[in-house]
Formats: structure tokens, sequence, C-alpha cells
């Protein structure tokens, strides 16, 4: 694994709350706490989306977790496990005090048991180093690499070349284009991406990326899910605004006190693109 000291830089997306002090434990019981009480539902619906590509278009190799933090994507995509189990796994009474060393060896028993037959090795790519090394510790990355993509020129992302395809469940706005563009520059075939994304980030930037490159990107307009509730006024308000600047009506979603999150799909010109319409039906009701 490389894990170069980095630490998490703050939110390029303005207004958005800066949540890094909660990457930067040895361990993920501290996110794992606070988004427990958030009403947190997006790691679910994009672990859901992503087993229903992986289906359409075959077994990847690999795919990379773009910003992995503690391989919590990899823990429900290739787990019997919701959501809520997993929040609760991390914040039960019995986990408190337990040192790191010991959560690493619960972890990797409670994973084990709960394997999924269509289980794909997971990547993690993630600016936390300590994150990126407890989910290859506790088994859930099959490899990672901490580093800052977006700033970082040295980075060596050969770890990750061999991945046929590549995820981001909510990074976007902390990851953009130019991490993408490293990531194909050094990928052996022409990876698939999936993720889902805020409706109040704009995605032109990486869906022109794509499109430059020869894929073909959807977005699920009509299917947004809960990705969390609202952190405080000033990110509602941030919100809002650039949901008016991005030419886009305050949604259902929004309106309750929630950020609303939209899948997308590229996939290379001349292979099969499943509908992205018809593999989000129901990822609102994924928990």
């Amino acid at each position: 694994m490389t894990t170069p000291a980095v630490t998490p830089a703050s939110t390029t997306t303005p207004g958005k709350k800066d949540f890094s002090r909660l990457y930067t434990s040895p361990d993920p019981r501290p996110y794992m706490r606070y988004f427990a009480t958030q009403d947190y539902r997006v790691l679910a619906a994009g672990a859901e989306l992503y087993r229903r590509v992986l289906a359409e278009v075959g077994d990847p190799g690999a795919v990379v977790d773009v910003c992995s933090s503690y391989g919590q994507d990899a823990a429900l995509l290739n787990h019997h496990l919701s959501g809520p189990e997993l929040f609760a796994h991390y914040t039960a009474d019995d986990v408190a005090d337990l040192s790191r060393e010991e959560l690493v060896a619960r972890d990797r028993g409670f994973y084990a048991g709960l394997r999924r037959d269509t289980a794909v090795p997971v990547l993690g790519l993630d600016a936390s180093a300590a994150a990126v090394a407890y989910g290859v510790d506790a088994g859930l990355l099959a490899e990672g690499v901490a580093a800052d993509v977006e700033g970082d020129d040295e980075v060596d992302l050969a770890p990750l070349a061999h991945a046929g395809g590549l995820v981001v469940t909510g990074g976007i706005g902390y990851v953009g284009p130019r991490t993408f563009a490293r990531l194909l520059d050094v990928a052996e075939g022409r990876p698939w991406v999936a993720g889902m994304v805020l409706r109040w980030v704009d995605l032109d930037p990486l869906a022109e990326l794509l499109r430059e490159r020869g894929y073909r990107v959807q977005v699920a307009e009509d299917a947004p899910v809960v990705q969390r509730r609202v952190a405080d006024d000033g990110e509602r308000i941030a919100m809002l605004a650039r949901l008016h600047e991005l030419g886009r009506e305050v949604g259902p979603v929004e309106a309750a006190g929630h950020h609303a999150a939209l899948p997308f799909l590229a996939v290379p010109d001349g292979r099969p693109a499943p509908d992205l319409a018809a593999l989000a039906a129901g990822l609102d009701r994924v928990r």
C-alpha cells in the first residue's frame, strides 16, 4: 500500500461542511458515530448501484473507490449488510473501548462471515493515509493509495492501473476531472465510471472530460436519493444558492432538509452501456 503522510484538504465545494477531522482518525468509529446521526443513506444506495452496474457490464477484475475513506463503500458493496447495520456495527457499546488492533481483528471476522459471492476487489484512493490503512488492514480494501491526486504531481497510481471500473460516492467536489484524468492515463484498459453526485455540485467538468476521452455519460436526473441531512443553516444556504446558480429547482429531498445525490454512469464507446434509468430505479428506497 502506498501511504505517504497526507492530511485531507478542506472541501473544494464552497459552503459544504468540512468533515476532514473525521477522516484522520486511526479507525472509523468517529466517522460512523457522527454520520449515524445524520440520516446518511447514500453509501447503501451507491453500493446497490455499483452491484447493478457490475451485473450488467461483467467482471472488471477490480474497481477503484475514489475517496474511499475507511472502506465503507467496499463494506456495503461486497457484504450482506445494510447501511444502518454498518453504522450499528461501529457505534455499538462493545466496540467503544477496543484498541485499533482489536477493532481490526473484530472487523476481519465480522466481514468474512458476510462476504457476497459476487464480491470484487476494491482498491482504495483517498487523501487520508489513516483511513486507507484501516481499510486495507480490515480486509475491506485489497490495495490502497493515500494521496491528494488533485494537488500532488508525483503520486504513483500504478497500483490502481489494473482496475476495470472507477466508483465515487459523494467525492465529486473534493476531487474532479484532474483526478479522473490521471486515473484514466494510467489505466491498462478503459474502465467504466459510476458514482453519486450531489445535485448542487457541478458534474459538467467531469462529464466533459469523460466525453473527450470517448465515454458516453448518463445522469439519472429523475432518480435523486438522500445523501444525508443538511449539517447546519450555513450549509443549507450554500446548497440552495448553488442549486440556483446551476439552474436547478429545489427538489423534494432538499426541501425536506437533506442533500440529494444523483446516480451517473460513463461507459467507453464501443462497449454496451446499460440503461442508467433502469439501474437507478428504486435506489431511493435502499437503506
